[in-house]
């Protein structure tokens, strides 16, 4: 698929898995490849790439999903903070793709399903995503839907 064909229809935001003095602890690296199988649907034959935050939680987190999902990583120190991925944000950086998974922490994975549930008007949203959770937001569908 050409950059041109593909336009963004999903948007996966995981919370990284359980750490200890934020290392990927066992227990959080089991929390990811226990959540990796549950999103292929989302992402087999599809364009998809893996933005990740520089902790090193979340990197780790990020390089199991990419390896179990053959999906390509980037590492984005943007991914920090919240409203660095707002609307636009997300959406630009995933222009050239189908699937755009966001690999971060509580804050943006807090703010990022609640403002799209109110953009879309969903009021099945509830919650915050717990370590190695994920959410599916779907563009298309305009809906926002928890992975666990």
């Amino acid at each position: 698929m050409t950059p041109e064909e593909a336009a963004l229809k999903t948007i996966i935001i995981v919370r990284h898995g359980s750490d200890i003095f934020g290392r990927l602890s066992d227990c959080g690296d089991q929390q990811i490849r226990a959540l990796a199988p549950k999103l292929k649907q989302f992402v087999e034959g599809k364009s998809a790439r893996i933005h990740s935050s520089q902790e090193e939680r979340a990197i780790k987190s990020a390089k199991i999903l990419g390896e179990v999902l053959s999906v390509p990583l980037r590492l984005d120190g943007g991914l920090n903070t919240p409203t660095q991925y707002g609307f636009g944000a997300a959406e630009f950086y995933g222009k050239d793709i189908d699937t755009f998974i966001i690999v971060a922490h509580h804050d943006t994975c807090e703010y990022l399903p609640e403002e799209y549930a109110k953009r879309f008007q969903d009021t099945s949203w509830h919650g915050v995503l717990g370590n190695g959770e994920a959410c599916v937001i779907d563009l298309d569908q305009k809906k926002v839907i928890r992975v666990e």
